[in-house]
């Protein structure tokens, strides 16, 4: 089944890397919405609460 929005086909139950989504996430605020405090903020805050959970401990202050 395709997906709606990006057409791309539905793996509902696949594993993902939810931390380097929200990298990625973070590196393209930081890259095409350097302006919007708030969305590259958000970003990052989602990127710290991930690794705390997953016990990283890593900088994203970049």
């Amino acid at each position: 089944m395709r997906t709606a929005l990006l057409g791309t086909i539905a793996e509902p139950d696949r594993p993902r890397d939810f931390i380097a989504e929200w990298e990625r996430r973070l590196v393209f605020e930081l890259r095409y919405n350097p302006e919007s405090a708030e969305a590259v903020a958000r970003a990052r805050r989602i990127v710290r609460a991930l690794q705390r959970t997953a016990g990283e401990d890593t900088d994203v202050s970049a």
